[in-house]
């Protein structure tokens, strides 16, 4: 009898972990390389929404990552958006935290849970769980379906496969598709799935769930007045945010604020977080009595 519970609470243990897929933003001509943040980002802020957040980002309740296509396989000549990578994660946090997270990620482009693998169509849809969708969305909910062929190893449009091809790939997840009874939407349907091709004839079947923080252009230093020679990129600054797991109600002091862009990425991430700035006036241009006045 032990030995059947030990497997149950084993078996149990497996189920409890899901896979996703996380598409990483390309990068520009920064001063820094965000690759090296990407992952610590990411982990602190799904921490950071977790109701009772883990001490440790290393811990059991913690995110692992592997890579699907290599950075050096995705640099193409004259190409601003350089360094795209794709990364596989698995987690036993739950799916709304995950999601909650990966939207507050400024390193994050993309993020997809993985229905089923395999080596075609078929297989991977023959492989996703027979939960993937709840009975409201079998039943009534739109969707679409979209393939990205990255066997050529490269990133962006050069991924989109032809009408042909795509026709193919639905016919082979028709076990998926026959039980969705709601209308096809191609412009914004409520399920939107994907099959990713990988080198190596790896099919990953994908839904869709969500994107990294929408707009961090408004948080360039150009969008503002502000009188530093050491302006932060929005994307350090949201990940210095991120990594400091700011959460509603969190207090955030920035003791060399400079362009305050540490202090508006957190205000970005939740907007009743209390934040103090400090900056060194080291050539007497602030006139102090004007200020205490």
């Amino acid at each position: 009898m032990v030995l059947i519970y030990l497997i149950l609470i084993i078996l149990a243990s497996a189920d409890a972990f899901s896979t996703y897929l996380v598409q990483w933003r390309g990068e520009k001509d920064y001063s820094y390389s965000p690759r090296e943040f990407r992952e610590a980002e990411f982990i602190n802020s799904v921490q950071a929404c977790v109701r009772q957040p883990s001490p440790s980002a290393h811990s059991s309740s913690s995110l692992t990552f592997e890579t699907v296509m290599e950075e050096s396989s995705c640099q193409q000549p004259n190409q601003t958006n350089q360094n795209e990578i794709i990364q596989l994660m698995s987690t036993d946090i739950g799916r709304l935290d995950v999601v909650n997270g990966a939207a507050r990620c400024a390193t994050l482009r993309n993020i997809y849970e993985v229905l089923g693998e395999g080596d075609s169509f078929e297989t991977c849809a023959a492989a996703s769980a027979a939960d993937s969708f709840t009975d409201r969305e079998r039943k009534g909910a739109s969707w679409a379906v979209r393939c990205r062929d990255y066997r050529n190893g490269r990133v962006g449009k050069a991924v989109n496969v032809g009408k042909t091809f795509e026709r193919d790939a639905i016919i082979g997840i028709s076990s998926i598709t026959d039980n969705l009874r709601g209308p096809v939407d191609l412009s914004a349907p409520e399920i939107l799935l994907y099959i990713a091709i990988f080198p190596g004839s790896r099919y990953l079947l994908l839904r869709e769930l969500g994107h990294g923080y929408p707009d961090l252009r408004r948080f360039d230093p150009n969008t503002r007045k502000c009188i530093t020679s050491t302006p932060l990129e929005p994307i350090a600054a949201f990940v210095a945010a991120n990594c400091a797991r700011v959460r509603p109600g969190s207090s955030v002091v920035d003791l060399y604020a400079g362009s305050c862009a540490t202090l508006l990425a957190a205000g970005g991430l939740c907007k009743d977080v209390k934040a103090v700035g400090v900056e060194r006036d080291n050539e007497w241009l602030v006139p102090f009595e004007k200020v205490r006045e």
